[in-house]
């Protein structure tokens, strides 16, 4: 299936390297005071695609994992406990070591710098990172929170890593979602139904005053976390598109791309042009970004330097996520590069090489860790079916 869906591979993989280019920007590149060229402009806006990135995350995996959820029970081959193993060791392979690599260049950044930077002190003109009323945390609480997704639900990201806000989302995301479709889709007792949509019922309610939808969020209001899930399940939607015989033509229309297409690029561009992200601009981009990817799922990818390029960005773009931020923040905390300098020829060199830097340590994590994921996960199985035979062998 992967063959087939090279064009989301490089949608997922420039949005990742987005948010990385996003943060950069804002850690190393000052726009006050200055008179931009046309060439600044362009730099300006391509570099402030960060949180519009994030949607079109949520939309993908809304296609991929909801996708495979309702693919699993449409061959009768759904578990809640293959799920679950391979929903946690996709998340956990990256997310421990990521969390660990945050606590040391966290530390080694308050060691150099005297912890400038990491207690807010950076953020009035930065825009990005730790804030004085959110400093950074790197005690026990948080890093036990992180692992189990509890991150702005009941402690604080871990650390300077502040991106991680969007992986508790959507760890909720991937619980809630086959707890009210499964039942549906998938021959169940009443007794069962009942029991999950209570369930998904009750979680919903503890979730809605606590999760949110945005880096500093909590600033922004209770319940924004329910659009978050909104983009999430366009995904959804976008994968009936493709699958279900009646729609699949008409989804994956040239027509309805084109017009999708426009709506999408003339929305990213001017939500470009505003400091506040819009929750209607976020739906606007997710809804013709779902409208795009029944098409862009249905085409077939035959050149092989392009499909190497997609791949590629795409199998980093998790760990990319993850690691990218900590780094950043400890140059800029610890060296002050580029010292926010407007844009000017030295300014984008530096720009490109912290850039660099980071697209380099994403691509060597990813290599110790995240590229083993499916061994861990046969690891993991083999732990379980071993478990269940002795415990079979034990009953008289």
């Amino acid at each position: 299936m992967k063959n087939r869906l090279v064009h989301l591979d490089f949608a997922r993989g420039i949005a990742a390297v987005l948010v990385c280019v996003s943060h950069a920007r804002l850690f190393g590149c000052s726009t006050a005071a200055f008179h931009p060229t046309g060439y600044d402009r362009i730099f300006l806006r391509m570099s402030a695609l960060g949180h519009q990135s994030v949607v079109v995350f949520f939309v993908l995996s809304g296609f991929f994992v909801a996708g495979s959820i309702a693919t699993a029970i449409g061959e009768n081959r759904w578990s809640w406990g293959k799920y679950a193993v391979q929903r946690l060791t996709r998340l956990l392979v990256v997310l421990l070591p990521a969390l660990i690599l945050t606590g040391l260049w966290d530390s080694l950044g308050c060691w150099l710098g005297g912890g400038k930077g990491y207690d807010g002190s950076f953020y009035r003109c930065v825009g990005t990172g730790p804030a004085p009323e959110f400093p950074v945390h790197r005690d026990m609480t948080p890093l036990l929170g992180n692992v189990a997704f509890l991150e702005t639900i009941f402690c604080p990201a871990y650390g300077s890593n502040l991106p991680l806000w969007s992986l508790a989302n959507e760890f909720w995301y991937y619980l809630l979602f086959p707890l009210v479709y499964v039942p549906i889709a998938a021959r169940s007792r009443i007794r069962t139904k009942v029991a999950f949509g209570v369930a998904a019922l009750l979680l919903v309610l503890v979730l809605r005053r606590q999760l949110f939808f945005g880096e500093h969020s909590q600033l922004r209001g209770h319940g924004i976390w329910l659009l978050g899930g909104g983009i999430w399940l366009l995904g959804y939607f976008s994968y009936l598109g493709l699958k279900v015989s009646w729609l699949r033509t008409r989804a994956a229309s040239p027509v309805l791309f084109l017009l999708a297409s426009t709506v999408f690029l003339f929305t990213l561009w001017q939500s470009t042009g505003h400091s506040e992200d819009s929750p209607k601009t976020d739906l606007a981009l997710a809804v013709s970004f779902s409208l795009m990817v029944p098409f862009l799922a249905s085409k077939q990818v035959v050149y092989e330097p392009y499909r190497r390029l997609s791949e590629g960005l795409s199998d980093i773009s998790y760990t990319l996520y993850l690691t990218h931020f900590p780094l950043l923040a400890f140059f800029f905390f610890t060296f002050r590069l580029p010292k926010m300098h407007s844009p000017s020829l030295v300014g984008y060199l530096v720009f490109l090489a912290v850039l660099s830097a980071a697209l380099l340590y994403a691509v060597g994590v990813w290599y110790l860790f995240e590229r083993r994921t499916d061994q861990v996960r046969r690891k993991v199985n083999e732990i379980i079916l071993n478990l269940r035979t002795r415990g079979g062998a034990l009953k008289p």
